[in-house]
């Protein structure tokens, strides 16, 4: 009798806490999907989702690009966390990239935040990548540009973009250039940032001449009330570096400038044919009266990468000007100066001509690429299928919303450009 009620008792059991269990799958709260990841398709990228202030994405098209817009709430959710940033503004970014349909903007927080593990800071930009459908220009040039241990090199995080909960698209969140602990880290009161935007300098309402550069521009600086103070000392040593360079004194050169930034900008620019070197988003910094003057951080990779249809793998970039139609070999002895620069006058690269062709800074050129770059290609195209495995969806999904080229085929295209490109650069600096 004992034996039947204990059997009685588990099987009553068994039912109870099958009927429980049932119950509870019913009853339980689901995870429901998060408004701005229910379209994403790439598990591995955040999203960001823009909810703004009685806005809408439509009026950013009707804006110019410094246009001021509240965000109410920026959405960021990952694998493991959802996070809720307030107090936020957004307008827009770039040059001739903010006239494309699929625009750049800049995120300024209140205070300085960490926003995906890019540092602290108040400002980040969101690149559209809208001339590259295969998404890895610019991280293929902030990681080349890390194999050469170029200072600052820029970090960035592809994300998805929402705006009030509706998908926009793929996505380069990146640092923004400037002075900073965690961007460039300068302690002088009188540090100060430079760009150099010579394609653009009608849209400059303060632009700084000299012999080489069309427009100078104060990009920042960590004093405000040292500026015209600091720029008069910056210009003073720019003017110095290009009368030396035109002179190939190295010894004068080697005074005034951090020759080695100078070499590592030439080789990424060179590496990546980047029509815009030395024309637009050129960096300069110096930190206070008696630093030397610096190069970079390498900007603005989207025309790179032989975008140009008339720039072949086998010809150095053609730094004199953006209208010039023929790339050149930069190194040749015999060249005749006539035929590279412009008849448009642009002369924004002169320094660099003059630098590239002063024997000991040319040296210097070929010493870092077999320290840093050479023979290193497996590197670059494993670091690119690893991007391109983790944005792959996202990338097709980004291209079919703005009709952009087939991503697949054009990552194969960048690839293999890139395989030529260094296969060329291997066997002309060794």
């Amino acid at each position: 009798m004992e034996d039947k009620v204990s059997f009685r008792t588990i099987i009553l059991c068994f039912i109870l806490l099958t009927v429980a269990l049932t119950l509870n799958l019913f009853l339980m709260p689901t995870r429901q999907p998060n408004a701005q990841t229910e379209n994403v398709k790439s598990p591995n990228i955040p999203t960001i989702n823009i909810i703004l202030q009685d806005a809408t994405i439509e009026d950013f098209n009707s804006s110019t690009k410094k246009q001021i817009y509240g965000i109410d709430d920026l959405i960021v959710t990952t694998d493991n966390d959802t996070i809720t940033y307030k107090n936020l503004t957004i307008k827009g970014h770039g040059n001739s990239t903010w006239y494309e349909n699929k625009k750049p903007f800049q995120i300024n927080f209140s205070t300085k935040t960490d926003l995906l593990g890019l540092g602290k800071a108040k400002k980040f930009i969101l690149l559209a990548n809208a001339f590259d459908s295969s998404h890895i220009k610019n991280a293929t040039a902030y990681y080349i540009e890390k194999m050469l241990q170029q200072d600052y090199a820029l970090n960035g995080q592809f994300i998805n973009l929402y705006f009030n909960n509706e998908y926009y698209g793929l996505y380069f969140l990146t640092e923004k250039v400037e002075l900073s602990k965690s961007r460039i880290a300068l302690s002088d009161q009188s540090a100060i940032l430079i760009e150099h935007e010579g394609l653009h300098a009608n849209t400059e309402p303060n632009c700084y001449k000299t012999r080489h550069s069309t427009c100078l521009v104060i990009k920042d600086i960590n004093e405000d009330d040292l500026k015209q103070k600091a720029m008069a000392n910056f210009l003073q040593k720019l003017v110095e570096l290009e009368l030396a360079a035109e002179r190939h004194d190295y010894a004068k050169i080697q005074e005034i400038a951090d020759v080695d930034s100078f070499a590592k900008y030439y080789l990424i620019s060179d590496f990546t044919l980047n029509p815009d070197a030395y024309m637009s988003s050129y960096f300069f910094y110096q930190d206070g009266a008696t630093d030397k003057i610096h190069v970079g951080p390498g900007w603005d990779f989207d025309l790179a990468f032989s975008y140009e249809p008339n720039q072949g793998v086998n010809y150095g970039i053609n730094y004199f000007s953006p209208y010039h139609t023929g790339a050149k070999k930069i190194f040749s002895p015999d060249q005749d100066e006539d035929d590279i620069i412009s008849t448009a006058g642009e002369s924004e690269s002169l320094t660099m001509y003059y630098l590239i062709h002063t024997p000991e800074f040319q040296a210097r050129v070929k010493e870092l690429y077999n320290q840093y770059l050479y023979n290193n290609l497996d590197e670059l195209i494993t670091h690119i299928n690893d991007i391109a495995d983790v944005i792959d969806e996202s990338a097709v999904e980004n291209n079919s919303k703005w009709d952009s080229k087939d991503f697949f085929e054009s990552l194969e295209a960048i690839k293999q450009w890139i395989t030529e490109r260094y296969n060329y650069l291997d066997s002309y600096y060794k």
